[in-house]
Parts: structure tokens; C-alpha cells; sequence
């Protein structure tokens, strides 16, 4: 068990059980999108299995069949096919999916921007009146990735992804002379390498729109000066738990993992800030076994061993597509190693 964290100031309660909800919603359509994954996966069941039986009479006549002679079969090449044209069919279906739920977060992201800013002025028992953004400014955030590429660009890349990833499975069930079930379930388990990034995708997408509509309504309200990392500590990464209270400019960009759980609290002009039990001194309250735990025991022991402090576990990772995000720093360069 985690030990008890003291009461929490109003705003970060609010953005905590913003987010919970948000993660309630994001769940459920996880679900649907699952579901939707399988009528793909029986799509194709017939071409897989005809491959599969086809390859293995030909490893039964003495033939060893290698990856490129595989390809030039006509059945390899009618899965593809049809693998592409399925996989097209489920991009449209999540873009239109991810889509609504950019645009629905973002009305959240919106409120809970407002939500928090009113809470911060009942905190400190002051009055204040501040802009609030319509929600027609969020509308062209949608169908867009945080770089201004459109959304599509990105999803096209599932195929490639999931198609290497049968192949790959394919071959290997086949060397490893499995039953046709057996590599068919290889297959089915490669091509999810496709499902895993179109789910990486939505989920990061809407995420992002979540809260760069809240950064947007702290810039158009006239009385945020800037804002701080909220992190939602039980499942968190070193690197975020320790970046938990970072401070960021108004004016700056938000930066989060993908898929990342992170939230915004804002700072007032002339209001003091409310302050809560941040990542770090949370970790620092919990037993050994639950630190060893959440930091892995390599580290733990080089932690406890004085090899670096907690901060250190911070370092940033860029990415052209989700640009800056925290990350652990790899262990061989807290040690010095080369």
C-alpha cells in the first residue's frame, strides 16, 4: 500500500478527477477500438491459413522455404494485399474516432482550465475575473498532429508495421516447425505491432488536445503568468515523478510522454501558489521494497549506493512527430559509464 498523501489544494483535486475521467473515456474507447481490431484479424484468417498450409507442403517435399522465396508466392502476395486494404479500412474508422475524441477533450481541457483557475482564486479567498476561451478556437487542433502534420500521415504508418511484424512471425513459426494454428496466432501477435501504434496514436492525440486546450485558456485568460507539471504519481516513470512541480512559462509548451498522464495546474498573477506533496518527497516517503519497486533494482542500488541523486533521473527526449518528453536517463550515464 502507498501511504496516505495529506489533503490536496481544491485545483488539484479538480485536475486529478478531470483526468480521471478523461482516462474513463480514453478506456472505453480503447475497448471499442479493440474490437474493431478482431473483425481485421478474422478478415484475414483465410489467406493466413492457406499461406501457412501452402509453405508448410513445401517444407514437406524437402524445401526450405527462406523469406524471399516466400514473398514471391501468390498467396503471400494476396495477404498483403488484403492485409493493406483491411488495415486502410480500420485507419479510416480510428481517425474518424480520434477526431471526435480530440475535439470532445478538448472541451474538457478547456473547462478543467477554467475550473481550476476559479478554484485557485476561492483558495486563496480573492475575486478575480479572467477571459475565458470559446470553443471554437480548439476546432483547429482537430485532426492534427502537435507538429501541424494532418493525422493521417501518421496512422498510414501501422502498416508498415504490422505487416513486418507477420512476416517476421510467419518465417519464425515456419523455421520452428509449429502447427498452422500456432503460427497463425504468431502472425495474429505480429500484427499488433500495427494495433499497438494506432493505439499509441489515439490515445497521444487526444491526450495532447486535452491539454494544450487548457494551455490555451491559461494564455487567453490574462491572469495565468504560467503553470506546473501535476503528476498522477502511482504508475508514473522516475522521470516524471521527479519532474512532478515543474515550472513552465506561460508562453511555453507543455511537454509530455506519449501516452503520457501528466496534467497542468496554473500559477496566478498576485495569487499565492498552492503547493502539494510533489513526485520526489513522495517517493522519498515510501518503503524500500515500493521505492525498489517503482525505480527497478539496478538503479535502486546505484540510487542508495550515492551514485546520483533523484534528480538526476531527468533527462528529455525529442521526437519530431511528439516533440519534447521526459524520460529516465539510462542508467550508464548516471554511472559515468562509457
Amino acid at each position: 500500500m502507498f501511504p496516505n498523501q495529506p489533503l490536496e489544494p481544491t485545483a488539484v483535486r479538480i485536475a486529478r478527477e478531470f483526468r480521471e475521467a478523461v482516462n474513463a473515456q480514453l478506456d472505453a474507447q480503447m475497448y471499442e477500438l479493440g474490437q474493431r481490431w478482431l473483425q481485421v484479424e478474422y478478415a484475414l484468417q483465410d489467406k493466413i491459413d492457406a499461406l501457412i498450409l501452402e509453405i508448410q507442403d513445401m517444407v514437406k517435399d524437402g524445401k526450405e522455404p527462406s523469406k524471399a522465396m516466400i514473398s514471391r508466392l501468390q498467396r503471400y502476395q494476396e495477404l498483403r494485399d488484403q492485409t493493406h486494404a483491411e488495415l486502410m479500412r480500420y485507419e479510416n474508422y480510428i481517425e474518424g474516432a480520434i477526431k471526435t475524441g480530440q475535439y470532445n477533450l478538448a472541451v474538457e481541457g478547456l473547462n478543467v482550465g477554467k475550473e481550476t483557475i476559479f478554484a485557485l482564486y476561492q483558495d486563496a479567498g480573492m475575486l478575480g475575473n479572467f477571459n475565458i476561451l470559446n470553443a471554437n478556437a480548439i476546432e483547429t487542433m482537430v485532426g492534427y498532429l502537435g507538429n501541424g502534420a494532418p493525422l493521417n500521415t501518421l496512422l498510414q504508418e501501422a502498416f508498415p508495421y504490422a505487416w513486418k511484424g507477420m512476416t517476421d512471425k510467419l518465417v519464425e513459426g515456419i523455421a520452428l516447425g509449429l502447427s498452422p494454428r500456432e503460427t497463425a496466432n504468431k502472425m495474429y501477435k505480429g500484427m499488433s505491432q500495427g494495433f499497438n501504434r494506432l493505439l499509441t496514436i489515439s490515445r497521444t492525440e487526444q491526450l495532447r488536445a486535452y491539454r494544450q486546450a487548457t494551455v490555451m485558456q491559461y494564455r487567453e485568460s490574462g491572469v495565468v503568468k504560467g503553470f506546473r507539471r501535476l503528476v498522477a504519481k502511482q504508475g508514473a516513470c522516475m522521470a516524471c515523478l521527479v519532474s512532478d512541480g515543474e515550472y513552465f512559462e506561460v508562453a511555453e509548451d507543455f511537454s509530455d510522454h506519449p501516452n503520457g498522464r501528466c496534467s497542468l495546474i496554473a500559477v496566478l498573477n498576485g495569487v499565492p501558489e498552492r503547493e502539494w506533496l510533489y513526485g520526489e518527497n513522495w517517493f522519498r516517503s515510501l518503503g524500500a521494497d515500493q521505492q525498489q519497486s517503482i525505480m527497478g533494482d539496478q538503479y535502486y542500488q546505484a540510487w542508495k549506493g550515492g551514485a546520483f541523486k533523484l534528480s538526476e533521473l531527468r533527462s528529455t527526449a525529442h521526437s519530431d512527430v511528439w516533440g519534447d518528453s521526459p524520460k529516465v536517463t539510462p542508467l550508464k550515464e548516471l554511472l559515468g559509464a562509457d
